[in-house]
């Protein structure tokens, strides 16, 4: 007997479906005149986030010996790093490389890396200074921290759709218009043009070299970075 009704009823649900999109489509074709538009917005904030990256290297004959070299190179660098609690460190783990010669394995290269992460630009430059000479530096770059990019998001987004509605307004006037609705905008994706340009190229490890402080002059300056985003969509006019 539930079935009969149930198969009773779907006839009309068909048909009060195939209303209300009749309804919604014979409201649309009242707007008879459309235009497309396409607009970009672009915002330059200053990079508040500092990465750095270091690592230790060596090779030799005995695997054994080159991991724990590299081990407790490592180690003494996460221990100099817990007197900065505004640095986040990250261990990624120490690597083997074998050395082949005539297809066999005549020496092995251990490398071990960790990075570094801070809005404390001063803090960073400090515990990059003290590294020791078992300790390379393999890149420092600027960003913007995922905080700063998010609000920068939420407000250009607000601008893009402003401008599409001045822009609509506009035309609206011209063509003395009643009302217009905004149909199928499509949010572009947040590109960063300047992301990830690196202030300091790899730098080889030689143990023999003096201290990383005495090596290098470790870049201050974050700069900028330019966000660019882009909205496009229909304005119906009627």
């Amino acid at each position: 007997m539930k079935l009969q009704k149930y198969l009773l009823i779907l006839p009309l649900m068909v048909t009060a479906v195939g209303s209300f999109a009749q309804e919604i489509s014979s409201k649309n074709d009242d707007y008879k005149s459309s235009f497309h538009f396409a607009t970009e917005v672009r915002r330059t904030i200053d990079k508040d986030l500092m990465l750095a990256s270091v690592y230790s290297r060596k090779t030799g004959k005995s695997l054994t010996e080159l991991r724990e070299f590299v081990s407790k190179n490592l180690n003494e660098v996460l221990e100099l790093a817990k007197q900065y609690p505004t640095i986040e460190v990250e261990a990624t783990g120490i690597q083997n490389y074998p050395h082949y010669k005539k297809d066999k394995v005549k020496g092995w290269e251990a490398q071990g890396n960790i990075e570094f992460k801070s809005k404390d630009f001063k803090a960073m430059e400090k515990l990059l200074a003290s590294l020791g000479e078992n300790i390379a530096l393999n890149s420092v770059y600027f960003t913007v921290s995922p905080e700063k990019r998010a609000i920068l998001e939420d407000e250009l987004t607000i601008e893009m759709v402003e401008k599409l509605k001045h822009k609509a307004e506009i035309i609206k006037k011209t063509l003395n218009a009643n009302e217009y609705i905004l149909d199928n905008v499509k949010l572009g994706n947040f590109n960063d043009r300047t992301y990830y340009r690196p202030y300091m190229e790899q730098m080889t490890y030689n143990s023999a070299k003096a201290p990383l402080q005495e090596e290098i002059k470790i870049p201050l300056e974050a700069g900028q970075e330019t966000i660019v985003s882009q909205v496009s969509g229909t304005v119906r006019f009627k």
